[in-house]
């Protein structure tokens, strides 16, 4: 299955990034296809994870703050 990490990385005093490497490794590990995917700006967490259900992402990670993960969840409303 896919996975999609929505990742601000300005968040949490950057420390969002941190802990991504070692996210992507245990998902990896675990047989799952991941892709990350990191905000440039306002409102792009939206934007991506709409992306990310369209092209088949069967899970979304936000990797962020309360704003990324509020876009997330906007995002992927009405993408099934």
């Amino acid at each position: 299955m896919d996975v999609a990490l929505i990742v601000n990385p300005v968040a949490g005093r950057r420390r969002s990034l941190a802990a991504l490497a070692e996210a992507e490794a245990v998902l990896a590990g675990g047989g799952w296809h991941v892709s990350r995917r990191v905000t440039d700006g306002p409102d792009d967490a939206r934007r991506l994870a709409t992306e990310a259900a369209r092209e088949g992402a069967g899970i979304v990670f936000a990797c962020g703050g309360d704003g990324t993960l509020s876009q997330v969840v906007e995002g992927l409303l009405g993408t099934g």
